[in-house]
């Protein structure tokens, strides 16, 4: 659910933002999904974090907020 994404004007223009943090890559995601935007993979090369950098991210309460938007989409649908 990380990394690079790019969007058209058509979806800027119709995404409707809900989320203020990490679960907005969720909700981007479901409603590329449902509304039939075109979705494309694109590889690239990761590279090791430099030594001595922390991550930001937490796994459980990222997760958490993650599975509370699928959740809240799902409700809302």
């Amino acid at each position: 659910m990380t990394g690079m994404r790019g969007f058209s004007y058509d979806f800027v223009k119709s995404f409707p933002i809900q989320s203020k943090e990490f679960e907005i890559e969720t909700e981007m995601s479901v409603f590329a999904l449902m509304n039939n935007f075109k979705i494309i993979e694109i590889p690239i090369q990761y590279r090791d974090r430099i030594e001595g950098s922390e991550s930001k991210l937490n796994t459980y309460s990222d997760g958490f907020k993650v599975i509370m938007m699928i959740f809240a989409l799902i409700r809302d649908e």
